[in-house]
């Protein structure tokens, strides 16, 4: 290899290769191809010199318990391949893989390191034409590049800076056909119209604008920024033909009836229709917790959170902030990338408004994930490699990044084979002290936090402003963004500091449009530096540094004078901040590359929005849809639950951590056995004291096959039945805030339009009645591929604050009656809406009053597959239902202890049978419809049951320390990637310790080093070293904790180690990645640090090869610790779980020795993950290191309401006992 360019190879030993036997079953699966084998190999190409690696290539490259490396060697490994293929990121993308490489070798050298990851398969077996078949199953063009195996890497950064900033010449001579052509030439999003507009522009400068400019121009206009389609002029014809048309026609003219009240003298439009009720209700005084700013990129209600603290509850003021988004263009052309975005980016907009983002909701639509690859159209991927990438790249995202996915669901529907619909939906909180809303001043300045720009992104704005054809998998890689989750988590710890925030006049996040937006728009005169903004590479030019939609970057004004303090607080948060553009007073957007003036325009005319838009509409006529009232039989219920927008997503969905901030108040699916889906997802508001007392709310309302037969009515019930599931959750009726997503068709004809209208309309209706008002939304107006369009899309995203004692779960408990709350239906379809709030208001009261004690809205299921649903492995049912499969919105599925008036009843409960209208039911064959048809797509659960584990009974360990203190430290280090440090210190605090979070700083060499030395010094004087759980480094390089390994190892945190366990007679805990780091050290199971051996034990992928998010039985082994001084031995506790790699290993030699020195401390009762002997947790011989894969964590009281009988696995007051004297 050339310069020091070292190569090795790494692969799992056979026995524990899940990887490559699961994609050698894929490609039979799914292609056909019968392989004789398939070995998966990760390569590394380092830049590095023999020594270094020498010291790293085991303790960072390779696991030796599970892991083979061919490194001398591997010439000899490349000889034997027989069908290699190799697969490389496009340059340009960003690689987690590397960067977890390079920020890990750094631990152990100074040098500049370089290094790239290629992915090698080796196939055995196949034709040559197989061969092609296998590599387009595994390459997707838009990221990635087949590269060749054995050519030699060359890592030399050749790139220097670019200064090209083409100018346009002869652009303002140009013609309208001139026009057309440069609109093709360049792919613009803009119309020649827009040309036209920035043409005369450029003409009253006397010059002709450069590629920048247009550029920028082209982004500040696009349908996505500027929402062009939903602000366009309408002229609005009716065919009144049916009943429901009159009514159609009814509400569009209340509606002008609004404007002239309101005196809104702007033309018609879809943005003035899905905001006209917020402007009616703040004029009538009920809005008045609506925070209004030209800041805010989310919705932003004012709240009163209550606390607890210490017995006495106190009425906090909270701003309480939801987002929804999407990235529905680029996850349908790369879905890890595109789907993992789609989450950063709605965290960051109420993160912007400096508000914490503690829960997401995804809602997405597909094709059917079943349709075989052979009949995949052209230009597009298929569906099961969307949808499964898709929810990969979500739930990576989140569960890194520490924001709870408290809901996930996914809609199947044809029409959207043409474009993916990705949305995510996020809730976020802060005090209101900390949030100043001030416009900058001249002389403000400008502070990019975050990552580096590269030229992922390029685009973004641009490409999802426009419809998707054949060749957009191919052309267009720059638009699609990789997420960097550890960067934007150190964004939110930064802004979750009150002393930051508060010096934070205004803040924008770098979505799309990158610096020219994102900076852009914080002021109307601002001047950039683009050479001050930091590159992930050089030869970007200064077009891209100002259009790249690069991830993990927020742009923060303030004042000259607070700029060396907020460096230091950024600095102590390991984020990169670099002081890159000023406010200036001359009303012009200039930016410079160095001396160069790169752009210059007025912002009176960077602020237009290009040529005005005018439509006609012409609105289709609808009937009653057929989809409301549905008549099959008894029989046709295995049929319905096998329906995929029925049948259980629970192994999708136990993708996604759901208990990370320990506020969960419902976890996705309740129920004995975890099988019930909630409707809503719940949180509490998260304080940094106290106990929170207050809930959020959110939910979502949509159906595509309703809203394809009648868009009106699809977007009435949208809003219908998003209010009625927050009411079943127990969220108050009152003061419930809406947020809409909408997705269509390109509008090229007059009753295109006429689609997006009907359903604000019906949409308008529900919602004005409710007095529940849109504050918020998100369109998307580019669902079109060829001749196919996605079906009418107007989902409805629902939010409420609640007492969270109130808040309740669908899931039956079996312990009263089961029954109906009937709201009717007139003859177009809609409801009696007086009847309706009648019915929510009644549920609601009883709720409160605990007479209602499981609940949930009637949705496009119908009312027997949902009462299926709630029963399942809970509870069984005798009932009479006249209607099974209606979809029944506004009516309720209950549980309930005393009869009233307004509920029918339905039947009794009983213990194991299902009964219906007289019918048994076959409920193994209807359970095995319901929870296994998704099995092919998403994989589920391992299940190995606990047998008798023969532990041998050590001698009493000390459950007193030799050192009391009257105040017990623990330092709980938060290295890049970790996300549960706020909820360890918590649960500390709640025990009686002082807890201190200790950021590990790696952003250069010299905070590395300090930090080494300062977690060593906190260390040594501490009583207890906490490792909160986490993804270090994304899991990089190559494995769960290894980054914290190498930190543990280093000589001064070593030594402090050795300080804490022995002269301070200190403790250990060590939760899921933090148990990952002390497995990886020698610190369990040995009690010392050492370098890993063959035979050695470790934990290592679960065998279901996915990630694992649910609750666990774990039976407590032995509590002969004291960390274990308060669980009762046999004894079982519910506790979370998140991981994809808690699967223990060890010899049988390594695992009699455990057991001889009772070191098993919990297993699971039945083990997900394929853990040896089961094992949860596992213990050092004197009991002092503990280490868990469990989040005990993450409870607190009104959590977990839909799990039953959760209590605390209470190690944290335990271990702090341990240090009190008696």
């Amino acid at each position: 290899m050339k310069n020091n360019v070292k190569r090795i190879y790494i692969c799992k030993k056979n026995e524990f290769d899940h990887q490559s036997k699961a994609l050698r079953e894929e490609i039979k699966n799914s292609l056909g191809i019968e392989t004789t084998y398939i070995k998966t190999y990760r390569r590394y190409d380092v830049d590095i010199k023999d020594e270094s690696l020498e010291k790293t290539l085991a303790s960072v490259f390779y696991e030796a318990p599970v892991e083979e490396v061919y490194y001398e060697d591997y010439k000899k490994l490349e000889a034997s391949f027989e069908n290699p293929i190799g697969i490389q990121y496009q340059a340009g993308q960003f690689d987690n893989r590397e960067e977890g490489l390079i920020q890990t070798l750094a631990l152990f050298t100074d040098e500049k390191l370089r290094a790239k990851v290629t992915e090698v398969y080796d196939i055995g077996g196949v034709s040559q034409a197989d061969l092609e078949k296998i590599k387009t199953f595994l390459i997707n063009p838009v990221d990635s590049q087949e590269v060749d195996v054995y050519k030699e890497t060359e890592l030399r950064e050749d790139a220097k800076e670019n200064h090209e900033n083409l100018v346009y010449d002869g652009f303002n001579k140009l013609d309208k056909d001139g026009l057309i052509k440069f609109v093709e030439e360049k792919s613009l999003a803009m119309s020649p119209e827009d040309l036209e507009v920035l043409q005369d522009y450029f003409k009253s400068e006397n010059r002709d604008p450069n590629e920048t400019e247009v550029a920028i121009i082209d982004t500040y206009w696009s349908d996505h920024c500027r929402h062009t389609t939903f602000n366009t002029e309408l002229d609005v014809d009716f065919n009144v033909v049916t009943e429901l048309d009159k009514e159609i026609k009814r509400v569009f003219d209340d509606y002008l009836k609004m404007r002239e009240e309101l005196g809104v003298k702007k033309p018609v439009t879809l943005m003035g229709l899905g905001t006209i009720l917020s402007k009616e209700l703040r004029k009538n005084g009920k809005l008045d917790d609506l925070e209004v700013s030209s800041e805010i990129n989310a919705c932003s209600v004012k709240i009163k959170a209550k606390v607890e603290v210490d017995g006495k509850l106190e009425d906090r003021d909270y701003l309480l902030m939801f987002k929804n988004e999407t990235h529905n263009h680029p996850t349908e052309i790369e879905p890890v990338g595109g789907a993992s975005t789609c989450l950063g980016g709605a965290i960051r907009d109420p993160l912007s408004g400096r508000s914490y983002v503690y829960q997401a909701m995804r809602v997405t639509g597909a094709g059917d994930p079943f349709t075989p690859i052979e009949k995949t159209l052209e230009g597009k991927l298929p569906q099961k490699k969307i949808v499964t990438e898709a929810a990969l790249g979500y739930s990576s995202y989140g569960n890194q990044v520490g924001v709870a996915t408290g809901l996930v669901d996914e809609l199947y529907h044809p029409g959207y084979v043409a474009k993916r619909m990705e949305t995510g939906a996020v809730m976020a909180a802060c005090p209101l002290e900390n949030v100043k809303r001030i416009e900058p001043t001249e002389g403000d300045v400008v502070i990019l936090l975050g990552g580096r720009t590269g030229r992922d992104g390029i685009g973004g704005a641009t490409g999802s402003s426009k419809s998707h054809n054949v060749s957009s998998i191919e052309t267009e890689s720059a638009q699609v963004q990789k997420g960097n989750a550890p960067e934007e988590r150190k964004i939110q710890r930064l802004f979750r500091n009150p002393e930051a925030a508060k010096l934070i006049k205004k803040c924008n996040d770098f979505g799309a449009g990158g610096v020219s937006v994102a900076i852009g728009e914080l002021a109307d005169s601002i001047e950039v530096k683009l050479d001050k903004v930091p590159l992930k590479y050089m030869g970007l030019k200064p077009r891209e540094i100002a259009i790249s939609e690069s991830q993990e970057r927020m742009a923060v004004v303030i004042d000259k004078n607070d700029v060396d303090k907020f460096m230091e607080l950024a600095d102590k948060e390991n984020l990169e901040a670099t002081l890159v553009a000023r406010v200036t007073g001359d009303n012009r957007l200039k930016m410079y590359y160095k001396d160069e003036l790169i752009c210059d325009m007025s912002y009176d005319f960077v602020n237009q929005t290009g040529a005005k838009r005018f439509e006609e509409v012409e609105v289709v006529s609808e009937d009653l849809p057929k989809f409301l009232n549905k008549k099959d039989g008894l029989e046709d219920l295995e049929k319905y639950l096998q329906d995929l927008n029925i049948t259980s997503k629970k192994n999708m969905i136990e993708l996604f951590d759901s208990s990370v901030g320990a506020s969960t108040v419902l976890q996705p699916l309740g129920g004995k056995k975890q099988n019930t889906p909630a409707q809503v997802m719940a949180a509490l508001i998260p304080t940094d004291d106290g106990e929170s007392r207050t809930a959020s709310v959110m939910s979502y309302g949509f159906n595509p096959k309703l809203s394809e037969e009648s868009q009106f009515l699809g977007g009435y019930y949208a809003v219908v039945e998003s209010i009625a599931k927050l009411v079943a959750a127990g969220a108050p009726l009152e003061g419930i805030r809406l947020s809409f997503q909408e997705f269509y068709e390109k509008m090229d004809n007059k009753k295109a339009w006429s689609k997006p209208l009907k359903s604000l309309l019906g949409a308008l209706k529900a919602s004005r009645f409710f007095d529940a008002p849109p504050i918020g939304g998100k369109d998307s107006m580019s669902g079109s591929f060829e001749d196919i369009n996605v079906p009418p899309t107007l989902i409805s995203f629902a939010v409420n604050t609640a007492d969270a004692k109130n808040i309740i779960s669908p899931e039956f408990k079996g312990m009263g009656k089961l029954g109906l709350i009937r709201t009717k239906r007139d003859d177009i379809g809609a409801l009696d809406l007086d009847m309706a709030k009648e019915n929510f208001l009644s549920l609601q009261k009883e709720i409160e009053a605990g007479n209602i004690i499981s609940a949930a809205a009637i949705t496009h299921k119908g009312s027997l597959p949902q009462i299926f649903e709630m029963a399942i492995d809970n509870v069984g049912f005798d009932i009479k239902l006249d209607d099974l499969y209606s979809p029944l919105y506004g009516s309720f599925i209950v549980e309930y202890l005393e009869d009233r008036d307004f509920i029918e009843k339905l039947g009794d409960f009983t213990e194991d049978e299902m009964i219906v209208n007289g019918e048994k039911l076959d409920i193994e064959k209807l359970s095995k419809a319901y929870l296994t048809t998704m099995d092919k797509i998403f994989k589920p659960l391992d299940s190995h049951k606990l047998e008798k584990i023969d532990q041998a009974k050590a001698p009493k360990r000390s459950m007193k320390s030799k050192k009391p203190v009257d105040e017990v430290k623990v330092v709980i280090p938060a290295f890049p990637g970790t996300n549960s440090e706020y909820d360890t210190a918590r649960a500390f605090e709640r025990a009686g310790a002082k807890a201190e979070v200790v950021i590990f700083r790696n952003k250069d060499d010299k905070a590395l080093q300090e930090s080494i030395e300062e977690l060593a010094e906190k260390i040594s004087k501490a009583q207890i070293l906490a490792i909160p759980g986490g993804f270090s480094l994304g899991d990089e390089p190559g494995g769960s904790g290894k980054f914290i390994a190498n930190v543990i190892r280093s000589e001064k945190v070593k030594k402090a180690i050795e300080t804490l366990l022995d002269d301070n007679d200190g403790l250990i805990l060590g939760i899921c990645n933090g148990f990952q780091a002390l497995v990886k050290t020698g610190l369990l199971p040995y009690g010392k640090i050492k370098d890993l051996e063959e035979d050695d034990p470790t934990l290592t992928y679960n065998t279901c090869s996915r990630h694992i998010a649910r609750v666990v039985d774990t039976v407590v082994m032995s509590n002969n610790s004291p960390w274990l001084a308060k669980l009762d031995e046999g004894k079982t506790y519910k506790v979370p779980i998140s991981h994809g790699e808690g699967r223990f290993i060890a010899s049988e030699e390594a695992i009699k020795e455990i057991l001889d020195k009772e070191q098993v401390a919990l297993c699971y009762a039945d083990a997900p993950n394929g853990s040896a002997l089961n094992v949860e947790a596992l213990m050092s011989e004197d009991g002092k290191i503990l280490g868990k894969m469990g989040h005990s964590e993450r409870f607190v009281e009104n959590t977990f309401k839909n799990i039953r009988d959760m209590e605390l696995e209470d190690i944290f007051t335990a271990g702090v006992e341990f240090f009190k004297a008696d």
